[in-house]
């Protein structure tokens, strides 16, 4: 049957020591909720939920790399409608080829917030302090929490002309943990350039680019495309 066609390729994939198979879709909605204790000084609280799917868009993806020539890349190994995580990267295991929990809340974020400048005229400097902690005790919660604190510290310059913003942030994250798999790295750096256009009162245009440093260290993986740094552009509405 199909089926089993698809775990013994699952199997051999798993025999290959440091494959992995993540065909997910998921959804997520965040919510903040801030409060300023001077005309300088804000304190802020993250809460967000998730939602994972299996296949709302598989047949958009095949369909995709059919036309464009990319080839299947062994999608015949995913079920259809399945969540499918397989990961396995040197043996650091985290199979459930369907999801352990199809919604909830993840950790939320709390934070604080100085600038220097309460209207940029024209340069402000904003500097911030954050921690995820876990909604739960218990360790971990797969898919919605590591079950450890994470923190991070941010620092952004912002140059701000008529309707036009730029502005450059530096920032580093301390992880206590990550999910499905774990990670060796712990202190995660990375920048983020941006752009903003005010297209009326409470709306804005917004693109940024952004580089960090992989949670992927020579001890968790011998692929170097998960070793490599990342690098993303985001276009957005605000």
């Amino acid at each position: 049957s199909s089926a089993d066609e698809a775990m013994q390729a699952i199997d051999a994939i798993k025999a290959g020591g440091e494959a992995f198979l993540v065909d997910l879709e998921l959804a997520q909605l965040d919510a903040t909720v801030s409060y300023w204790v001077t005309d300088r000084l804000s304190v802020y609280l993250i809460a967000s939920g998730v939602r994972y799917e299996g296949g709302f868009l598989d047949s958009t993806i095949e369909s995709f790399h059919e036309r464009t020539g990319l080839g299947d890349f062994q999608r015949d190994t995913s079920a259809r409608d399945d969540v499918n995580i397989l990961v396995n990267l040197k043996r650091a295991q985290a199979e459930f080829y369907e999801a352990p929990v199809r919604d909830g809340l993840l950790d939320p974020t709390i934070g604080i917030r100085y600038t220097l400048a309460r209207v940029p005229d024209p340069w402000n400097v904003i500097i911030e302090f954050a921690a995820k902690v876990p909604l739960e005790d218990g360790g971990p919660r797969p898919l919605l929490s590591t079950g450890v604190t994470d923190w991070g510290s941010q620092v952004t310059f912002e140059y701000t002309r008529g309707r036009n913003a730029y502005y450059l942030s530096s920032a580093v994250v301390r992880t206590g943990g990550t999910t499905p798999v774990e990670t060796s790295r712990r202190w995660l750096p990375s920048a983020i350039i941006g752009y903003e256009r005010a297209l009326a009162r409470n709306a804005s245009f917004i693109i940024q680019g952004q580089a960090a440093r992989s949670p992927y260290a020579p001890e968790d993986t011998d692929l170097l495309e998960l070793r490599r740094d990342k690098y993303q552009v985001a276009v957005g509405l605000r």
